[in-house]
């Protein structure tokens, strides 16, 4: 995050949740200085005073999410998270529609999603995380968002059991070592699925989000028969090409597999606020990119 960013955050969250952000960047430098004790400290006091978990209302949405996703909350209650992303989103999600939500953490864009859809549509939030799993299952209580169908797996290209590693950051945690330099607290069992079974009955998907740390070539392997039937698909897509790596894939063969899907691919600028075509992207770090088998006016 910006410097800038991260100020507008702290003076957007609220004065209990920016004092926790606060202790958490000054953290970062208690440890640097091998002071980590007084960070212990720190965190445990902003735990009671912030509470695990730590709850906000955003856009006319209740969301609770654990203590040390904090940050991700904050900068949802400040209006700064992934905002032109979350606005294209919401433009894309029509009522009666069917929404895929893959890696939905604490299930922010399933709630979207669900507001949008109405009765007469679905979504359906795949979490591998526990810790996420059960604040997905709380907000979509809390919203009454009952259209949301909560698969508490990881998406894959067969259905199986594989070793989840859990970050620090459950923002960060994902089937393979690609968080970077967030460090893996613990590992679990978790159940795998693929798309195409999960809707073997009503294959066709009208908006995907995905963004599942490397995982994402994989879930496409196991999702041809829904590609297939879902003419009109907008996806939402994660590129980062170290996670692609550590999931033993090809960051440029992901590119191209996508290219070979979609008619019109389009980079998710934040910085600039606009939507850049692939073609006149500079691909540098991680990407957010909007994907579409409709090629747009």
């Amino acid at each position: 995050m910006r410097p800038g960013q991260a100020a507008q955050v702290l003076r957007r969250a609220g004065p209990r949740l920016s004092a926790s952000l606060a202790q958490e960047k000054l953290g970062r430098l208690l440890d640097r200085w091998h002071l980590s004790k007084l960070d212990d400290l720190g965190t445990a006091l902003m735990r009671r005073v912030l509470g695990d978990p730590v709850a906000i209302e955003v856009d006319g949405l209740r969301v609770q999410g654990p203590f040390d996703s904090r940050w991700m909350l904050g900068k949802m209650k400040a209006g700064l998270y992934e905002p032109l992303e979350v606005e294209l989103f919401k433009d894309a999600v029509d009522p009666g529609t069917t929404v895929l939500d893959i890696g939905a953490n604490i299930g922010f864009y399933s709630l979207l999603a669900s507001r949008a859809v109405g009765d007469g549509g679905t979504v359906y939030a795949f979490e591998a995380d526990p810790r996420n799993v059960s604040h997905l299952h709380a907000n979509a209580h809390a919203n009454s968002s009952t259209n949301i169908a909560v698969l508490a797996a990881a998406v894959a290209a067969e259905p199986g059991v594989q070793v989840f590693r859990m970050a620090a950051k459950p923002t960060h945690s994902s089937l393979f070592m690609s968080m970077g330099d967030v460090p893996v607290t613990a590992t679990v069992e978790v159940a795998t699925v693929a798309i195409d079974d999960v809707l073997a009955d009503r294959p066709t998907v009208d908006v995907v989000k995905m963004d599942i740390e490397g995982g994402e070539v994989a879930a496409l392997r196991g999702m041809t028969a829904t590609l297939e039937a879902s003419p009109n698909l907008r996806m939402f897509v994660e590129f980062e090409p170290p996670a692609l790596e550590a999931a033993g894939e090809s960051p440029e063969e992901f590119l191209g597999r996508l290219k070979s899907l979609f008619e019109d691919i389009s980079v998710i600028d934040e910085r600039q606020r606009r939507l850049v075509p692939l073609g006149e992207a500079s691909l540098h770090g991680t990407q957010s990119l909007l994907c579409s088998r409709v090629r747009s006016a």
